[in-house]
């Protein structure tokens, strides 16, 4: 059975729309806007309800994308019409691609609720000349594909880090993801397999766009595998320290939180081929992750730690620095909802590294949180 999907293109895809006077089009925007605002009302009355209809309400709204010249304009837009619930970007996929002999595609993937997302494809590389068209999927597209048993567990995978990517790596979609697999038990193993088989079954531009990704498996076999070894990212830089040391490797697990080491922000295309460590047997966990202090208290005790001194003593000097970046910034990542460091913590260029001092202030802010893990919620929480 197809998937469905809720696609339609521009009035006038044609670049002379940007050529409409100013106020004519501030003028549609605003009216699109405030009918927006209408309909963001309705569908809020659905706490979680029909997903056919939510998706309707959805594509009425996102309807005044059309008037919109920048990525930036599309963000503003949609957060006039929308709430991002906790861990879900602003943009989460998009850039090119060109399959085959056909024109090259520009496309952004905007988050739009906890289900659907905004799939959006440009007249061209300039977004200043318009958009061509826009969709609304959702996971749940694929619902007739998918075992009822299995669909909140691969929904979780759908949303939980790759490992083709480290810059998007965030521990608490992994620990929901983890979690909500260890629940099928048994199954999990065929659930995964059943993933990995949907991936691959898409065509590239449906598996693009509803951002089906079997590299999210990866981190889960880790976690999961009763005889893990080390998979590659494909960055090549990186020493592993051994298995006595990692067992985890490219990953650890600090308090039950999940990190991964990886060396810049790149987005890795090909890391390793998934179909043999499917065939492997799966260690079920007796209980679910449940983390044991905040984030940034974890990465404070891993990088004291005797593993991180094996891990730091492995590499070249300028890359330790760079390995603890990033696990601080996955830490700060997975606090992302309660949590933002002072606007002088994040470094102004890709290269720049923050104090140990502004890393202190950090530390010292979230503690006075007294952040707990939320069985629940599958979440950090303030302490009451």
């Amino acid at each position: 059975m197809p998937a469905s999907t809720s696609s339609f293109s521009s009035p006038n895809p044609s670049p002379s729309l940007a050529l409409l006077p100013f106020s004519r089009r501030l003028l549609r925007a605003t009216l699109h806007a405030s009918l927006s605002l209408l309909l963001l009302a309705s569908c809020r009355s659905i706490p979680g309800g029909d997903e056919a209809a939510r998706q309707a309400q959805w594509r009425s709204q996102v309807s005044g994308a059309f008037a919109c010249r920048s990525r930036g304009d599309v963000e503003a837009f949609l957060d006039r019409i929308r709430l991002l619930p906790a861990h879900r970007p602003r943009n989460s996929g998009g850039g090119s691609y060109r399959y085959r002999q056909q024109p090259t595609i520009y496309d952004d993937l905007f988050p739009l609720d906890d289900d659907f997302d905004l799939y959006v494809v440009w007249n061209a590389e300039d977004p200043g000349k318009g958009i061509r068209s826009v969709e609304v999927l959702g996971f749940c597209d694929l619902r007739p594909k998918i075992k009822p048993e299995w669909f909140e567990a691969l929904r979780a995978l759908n949303r939980s880090p790759t490992a083709k990517d480290p810059a998007s790596f965030d521990p608490v979609l992994l620990v929901r993801a983890a979690n909500a697999l260890l629940e099928l038990g048994p199954d999990e193993k065929a659930a995964l397999k059943a993933y990995w088989d949907l991936a691959r079954g898409l065509s590239f531009e449906e598996g693009r766009k509803r951002a089906l990704d079997a590299f999210r498996i990866l981190p889960v076999l880790q976690l999961h595998s009763a005889d893990p070894s080390p998979f590659e990212r494909g960055d090549g830089r990186i020493v592993d320290p051994g298995r006595a040391a990692w067992p985890l490797y490219p990953m650890v697990l600090e308090q039950d939180l999940p990190f991964l080491v990886a060396l810049g922000d790149r987005r890795i295309e090909t890391p390793e081929e998934l179909s043999g460590r499917l065939g492997g047997t799966l260690a079920l966990r007796h209980a679910p992750l449940a983390p044991t202090a905040n984030p940034v208290e974890a990465v404070e005790t891993l990088t004291a730690s005797p593993r991180w001194q094996a891990l730091a003593t492995a590499q070249h000097p300028r890359d330790t620095v760079e390995l603890k970046r990033g696990i601080r910034r996955q830490a700060l990542e997975a606090i992302a909802p309660v949590y933002h460091p002072p606007d002088d913590y994040a470094p102004k260029t890709c290269c720049e590294d923050p104090s140990d001092a502004a890393w202190r202030e950090v530390v010292e802010q979230v503690r006075a949180l007294n952040l707990h893990w939320d069985p629940q919620a599958q979440d950090f929480i303030r302490s009451r």
